[in-house]
């Protein structure tokens, strides 16, 4: 038994966005391997549905959403409160990394699905020139890689991404919508 998954739109009949998931589907062995077909290379192009199209979330998704809305709001403040942390010169806290490969991997999301406009991938390609720049900027001034503005750089873009989801998913509990 192989559950089948492929993005719909992109080669899977009967299907117009998003994930699709076949169910338990007996397939013969021969065709096992050519998976290839039911998965993209590049990110699919997303359809935001309209306003009040998808039904209010009940309790459970309520309380989900207020629950990790509220520990991302505790981690910008505890963040906050221990930056140096963030922003130490002996060397690289490699615990920031966790974070800032999150907020990197969300940006895209958060600013199209926040701002309500579709720019695509733009904003991560701003993001990372910015951190080029920056990073550049700090070899040249200070002689190393991991400095000041770039230090600063990556505590501000972590904070402003995971602040912006924290305080949606708290405001999407209280209001009962999807997000």
């Amino acid at each position: 038994m192989v559950i089948r998954v492929g993005v719909m739109g992109r080669g899977m009949p009967g299907t117009s966005n998003g994930i699709a998931v076949s169910g338990l589907t007996a397939l013969p062995r021969q065709s096992r391997a050519p998976f290839a077909r039911y998965h993209s290379v590049t990110m699919p192009e997303r359809e935001y549905l309209s306003t009040g199209s998808i039904p209010a979330p009940l309790a459970v998704g309520r309380l989900v959403r207020f629950v990790f809305g509220s520990g991302l709001v505790f981690f910008v403040a505890w963040s906050a409160r221990y930056y140096r942390d963030w922003t130490d010169f002996d060397g690289i806290n490699l615990g920031i990394w966790i974070p800032l490969g999150i907020s990197l991997l969300l940006l895209t999301e958060v600013v199209n699905v926040g701002l309500g406009r579709d720019w695509g991938r733009k904003p991560l390609v701003v993001t990372v020139a910015a951190g080029l720049v920056l990073f550049i900027a700090g070899a040249i001034a200070y002689g190393q890689p991991w400095s000041p503005p770039l230090a600063w750089g990556l505590f501000a873009f972590t904070m402003v991404i995971m602040g912006w989801l924290g305080v949606s998913f708290v405001l999407a509990s209280f209001f009962r919508v999807p997000g």
